[in-house]
């Protein structure tokens, strides 16, 4: 049997080449599919799919590795061009990496969104080995052999995904998505709003569409969680996304807001994927939906109410309130709060 591929994006961080096989995901995906009647009478979760994990913080880690001649070459390249750096934002980026590019945590997790954002050579890179990744595993001589495909991305993975994509399908030597497009797109903590660069997510092409000669999936999920601090400055609003699309398209795009607290950092992964409102969306989705009933819902949905961390979400709320992120007014100040949340989350 031909095995579904879904691949797996990354967001910021510390990532290795390896990072989808030591993680928790696969182990649980795995058992939640167990919990479901119709979908374990198919088979087990690792006969029907397989989990790909898409790797590009390598590229971050290069960069970061030579972090003060990189600096202090883009501000002499700045000074010597006779340029101003706020043309292109750059003054802005000096400022926050100047400040902040000897904090641990900053170099290995909001330093990545800095240069993405900042430096469109860099996202030009990032993007085109996401791409890569992905065409290596879809791409073959026979058609008939071709896997069908679903990615879930997550965090800053989600800005990145949408660029690739936009690229895909729309940049030099452009693919036609009915020869091969994700089946479900599963945007978790989009920040592709908060991180728009070159096309608008609400307008790109990375959107669903019965028409399999265009739109980039044939269904669109997108996943918050009500206290993940990285979607109170820009959240994607599905809304927006809606209006437009034409109307028959528009029942293909999902959106979940989940509030539940088993862990502090409501931001994580794993976290997300857990809640089964969420791993049922996705197993649905990869399904085309309907294979689940109410009464397995409802036991799922009990058993992981007793995990929820008692007063987990008022010790957040009041975390949150204290960082004021809605009124931080430069990227600074935002990196800075971001990572003031992940100390006092543990």
């Amino acid at each position: 049997m031909t095995k579904h591929l879904i691949f797996f994006v990354h967001g910021m961080g510390n990532f290795n080449k390896d990072w989808l096989e030591k993680s928790e995901i696969p182990t649980l995906l795995k058992e939640k599919w167990n919990n479901y009647a119709k979908l374990k009478d198919l088979g087990t979760f690792g006969q029907n799919f397989e989990c790909i994990g898409v790797y590009y913080n390598d590229i971050f880690e290069y960069l970061i590795a030579s972090w003060d001649k990189m600096v202090q070459d883009l501000g002499k390249g700045i000074t010597d061009a006779g340029i101003s750096a706020s043309r292109f934002h750059l003054d802005d980026f000096m400022d926050t990496v100047s400040e902040t590019n000897r904090d641990n945590f900053i170099t290995t997790h909001l330093l990545d969104v800095a240069l993405y954002y900042f430096i469109k050579e860099i996202r030009a890179h990032v993007t085109g080995r996401v791409k890569e990744q992905i065409l290596k595993r879809l791409l073959t001589e026979n058609p008939s052999e071709r896997h069908s495909f679903s990615i879930v991305a997550h965090s800053l993975g989600t800005a990145v995904i949408h660029d690739a994509l936009q690229s895909l399908y729309t940049g030099e030597d452009a693919l036609n998505p009915s020869i091969a497009r994700p089946r479900v797109l599963v945007q978790i903590s989009n920040v592709s709003r908060l991180l728009q660069t070159d096309s608008n997510p609400y307008t790109s092409v990375v959107h669903p569409s019965l028409n399999s000669w265009e739109g980039a999936c044939d269904t669109f999920i997108n996943v918050s969680h009500k206290f993940d601090p990285f979607l109170i400055p820009m959240p994607f609003e599905v809304s927006d996304m809606k209006n437009n699309l034409e109307p028959i398209n528009r029942p293909f795009v999902k959106e979940i807001e989940i509030f539940r607290v088993t862990k502090r950092n409501v931001h994580d992964l794993g976290h997300y994927l857990n809640n089964p409102i969420v791993h049922e969306a996705l197993f649905e989705g990869l399904r085309y939906w309907g294979d689940i009933s109410d009464q397995e819902r409802e036991t799922a949905l009990e058993a992981y109410q007793k995990t929820t961390l008692q007063d987990g979400a008022n010790t957040l709320i009041t975390i949150l309130e204290g960082l004021d992120i809605k009124s931080v007014k430069s990227w600074n100040d935002l990196f800075t709060a971001f990572k003031d949340f992940f100390e006092k989350v543990g």
